[in-house]
């Protein structure tokens, strides 16, 4: 596959596969935002965006799940379906308080990758035990503060909507960077893909000042999370595996307290954002060695189809 093709196949169409959905979960026909947007529409679309792009990499054999990093699309599906549930349950209850949707879906997200994804080097408790913790911590900062203004509709809590998809565009890419030095083109593509889509949204969501939602943000925030882990675990080069956590948390930044007398209180977050990913994948960059010259190298080393 020449690049021209992997950027048409493995990013443009998948993004666009994705993008009916989006546009009918934010009602893009209403000029005005729906007053508490789920973001189930989103949480759709990074499903079906993932999986396409890991498709178009894999081919059929990625439904027959033989190698363990393939377990990704599952993951992406079940975090949008559990996304989708609770925002149906915020839905049909909505005096349920927030930080009990917010703390039940980040969970359900963290149980579902640590039940579905096992990739080598991870079998051991306390390994689960950080899976569990990266996944469902960036899920709940990200996700509870979008449950919570259903309640209250306070327009100074942070993370506005354009900004949240800028900043996973931001994690997503650099993440996608550090896993294709690594060695793991065929999760590298797909990781741009999901960049691209969260750009997408975010463009989106300028339109009558939309949230991307708490279950878009639970998905996105899961499949990127649970990408950094499959990358560490499939690293080929000696990469730090911090440098794939910090990838992976880096939109939780968009949190960060400001006070209110702070105009740019968005941009500021994605500077923050911004360094996290700098400095994490310049650091990657230069461990991996990308630059040294004279030693040989064909290359074969970067050979992904582990078999497990």
């Amino acid at each position: 596959m020449s690049p021209a093709e992997a950027v048409l196949e493995g990013v443009l169409l998948p993004m666009a596969a994705g993008l009916l959905p989006l546009a009918i979960g934010m009602r893009l026909w209403r000029r005005e935002s729906p007053r508490n947007p789920s973001g189930w529409g989103l949480a759709v679309a990074a499903a079906i965006t993932f999986a396409f792009a890991l498709w178009a990499q894999e081919g059929d054999k990625l439904w027959e799940l033989r190698q363990k990093w393939q377990w990704l699309w599952v993951v992406g599906g079940a975090a949008a379906g559990v996304a989708v549930a609770t925002s149906l349950l915020r839905h049909f209850a909505p005096r349920l308080p927030a930080a009990i949707v917010g703390t039940l879906l980040a969970l359900l997200c963290g149980i579902a990758t640590v039940l579905m994804l096992r990739p080598p080097g991870f079998d051991e408790t306390a390994d689960r035990a950080v899976v569990l913790l990266v996944v469902a911590g960036s899920a709940w900062c990200l996700t509870w503060p979008s449950v919570r203004r259903s309640d209250d509709d306070d327009p100074a809590l942070p993370g506005a909507g354009w900004a949240d998809g800028v900043a996973f565009w931001l994690a997503g890419s650099g993440l996608s960077g550090v896993v294709l030095v690594s060695g793991f083109a065929k999760l590298a593509i797909p990781l741009g893909a999901m960049a691209a889509l969260s750009m997408a949204a975010g463009v989106l969501a300028i339109r009558g000042r939309r949230d991307l939602g708490f279950a878009g943000l639970a998905t996105l925030s899961t499949v990127l999370a649970s990408a950094a882990i499959v990358g560490w675990a499939y690293d080929l080069v000696g990469i730090p595996g911090w440098s794939f956590l910090a990838l992976a948390v880096a939109p939780v930044a968009m949190r960060t307290p400001l006070p209110r007398r702070f105009r740019f209180r968005s941009l500021l977050r994605l500077a923050i954002v911004l360094a996290v990913v700098g400095v994490a994948s310049g650091t990657a960059v230069v461990e991996s060695g990308v630059f040294d010259s004279g030693d040989g190298d064909d290359g074969s080393e970067y050979d992904y189809d582990y078999g497990y």
